[in-house]
């Protein structure tokens, strides 16, 4: 039996996929079963996965239609038979000693979660790329056990603090990750990263953090394009932490704790409004959606919750307590331009970046820390 279940949901990622699969047929750790999941993608995503399945005998190739990346994982989830599993995003990368370096420190504190840091990068090579320099991640290795979990690191999916959320980079222990996933069914696209490691890290009884960053995570991607879904998830992932913060918090925690929840949805929805313009939405389409956005019972009162109000931008929650659907609209154009621009520098460094090839990186040895 392999040791490690590598679980690569895949959609339209033709031009990164390769690399990606590089970095895990690579790894030091070579006791792998690598579960491929082709969730309908119509590009030659396929191809490559049958290709690569062809030459190592550690691939399996799951193809289904177009399901979202919920359901491709937990596809991946039920065909996964090893002791633990990661999952790894098919536009990003690992460095060559990510997985042996995780199960070493997961064995030595027999931890049910095990977190590495991770690189955020511009292109296809590490020359241009940002750390997680949060205090998560100051001590070379760090172990939390029972209420420190939920004190220190449950905390921080609830007030959108800078412990990553994502579920790349993490190894688990698989008895863990498949009795879980019990809130994924109201999500269509977004937010079973969060919502999923937030049962998980409920239940765990030991998470170990390394501060070393293993993980190549790509910026860009699906989830920075616009799907009318967004409004639907932020909504759902709201009432998911609400519903937690009751199960698993005091009535004296309760309050402070939803101010983050409040918080958290108040900025999706600012992000919403800049996404609309990224999908080339009519006026009308726009002004239609904002509408929709505003009257929803939970958006209002997110709004008129006053502690959360006065953290919030006042211009933002005014707005959308006096139902000005216009400035909203004008809001979300403004953000766009700006991101817009700052998608242009990004394009011009991961240009620069794409010219130093993948194989000087993937030739680089690293040396074990213990």
């Amino acid at each position: 039996m392999s040791l490690i279940s590598v679980i690569i949901p895949i959609y339209n990622a033709e031009s990164q996929l390769s690399q990606c699969l590089e970095s895990v047929l690579g790894q030091s750790e070579t006791s792998l079963e690598v579960i491929l999941v082709n969730d309908g993608s119509t590009d030659g995503s396929l191809a490559i996965c049958r290709r690569y399945a062809s030459k190592d005998e550690r691939i399996r190739l799951i193809d289904q239609t177009r399901g979202g990346s919920i359901a491709a994982r937990r596809r991946g989830l039920e065909s996964a038979s090893a002791p633990y599993i990661t999952f790894v995003d098919a536009d990003d990368w690992l460095a060559p000693m990510m997985l042996e370096k995780l199960m070493r420190t997961a064995r030595r504190h027999d931890a049910d979660i095990t977190v590495c840091n991770t690189y955020k990068v511009l292109g296809s090579s590490a020359l241009f790329k940002r750390m997680n320099k949060s205090s998560y991640f100051r001590q070379a290795e760090t172990l939390y056990r029972g209420e420190t979990i939920r004190s220190e690191l449950v905390i921080s999916f609830l007030h959108g603090h800078s412990f990553p959320a994502f579920l790349h980079g993490k190894l688990y222990r698989r008895q863990l990750a498949a009795s879980g996933g019990i809130h994924l069914d109201k999500l269509r696209f977004f937010g079973d990263d969060l919502y999923y490691n937030l049962e998980m890290f409920l239940r765990a009884r030991s998470v170990a953090v390394i501060s070393q960053p293993l993980y190549y995570y790509r910026a860009g991607g699906l989830t920075s394009r616009y799907m009318p879904e967004l409004l639907q998830d932020a909504v759902a992932g709201y009432q998911i932490q609400q519903s937690i913060i009751e199960q698993y918090f005091s009535i004296n925690e309760r309050d402070q704790h939803c101010v983050g929840s409040n918080l958290m949805l108040l900025n999706t929805l600012r992000t919403y409004l800049r996404k609309m313009f990224e999908g080339g939405l009519s006026r009308e389409e726009r002004l239609a959606s904002i509408k929709e956005m505003c009257r929803h019972p939970e958006v209002i009162d997110c709004a008129n919750h006053e502690p959360t109000a006065r953290l919030c931008s006042i211009d933002f929650v005014e707005a959308v307590r006096r139902l000005d659907y216009d400035f909203l609209e004008k809001e979300g154009r403004r953000q766009y331009i700006r991101s817009w621009l700052r998608s242009r520098t990004i394009f011009v460094a991961s240009v620069v970046g794409s010219i130093k090839p993948f194989s000087n990186f993937s030739k680089k040895k690293e040396k074990v820390t213990s």
